[in-house]
């Protein structure tokens, strides 16, 4: 079994929070309770918790760099038989799982995410929803 990782997006100050700590410089503390997950920030003197934030978890998957692919990550689609060049990962809890979701002609298309073999040899991060929404702006 896997360890279930995160990230969450600090609406109030507009910055990207890793669970596993590898790109975080500041001090936080991640909580799981039974009504969800909560981040700490130790400002020094105290511990303060985060009140706007989106959590994101990581897919379990790579993309050809090796990098981590998480929900709301934008990914370019390397192959020739992908009807998409850019598209958003997105779980869907409808169907349970990761899909690749883009626009076109004014309508939501989606692909299922999660091939291992492909990810890694066709996919490549190149940003995500909250930094970077306008590498989604030209998929449609």
């Amino acid at each position: 079994m896997r360890e279930a990782k995160y990230r969450a997006w600090d609406e109030e100050e507009e910055r990207m929070i890793y669970s596993d700590n590898e790109q975080n410089d500041y001090p936080f503390s991640w909580h799981l309770y039974s009504t969800g997950l909560e981040i700490m920030e130790y400002d020094g003197t105290n511990w303060n918790a985060l009140k706007k934030i989106k959590f994101m978890q990581d897919t379990g998957l790579k993309d050809k760099n090796g990098k981590k692919i998480y929900d709301g990550d934008i990914v370019k689609i390397d192959d020739n038989w992908s009807p998409v060049e850019i598209g958003q990962v997105e779980w869907i809890d409808k169907q349970a799982c990761y899909l690749i979701t883009w626009m076109k002609n004014g309508h939501k298309c989606a692909e299922t995410f999660g091939n291992i073999e492909f990810t890694k040899n066709h996919f490549e991060i190149t940003g995500d929803i909250y930094l970077n929404p306008e590498l989604l702006a030209g998929s449609d």
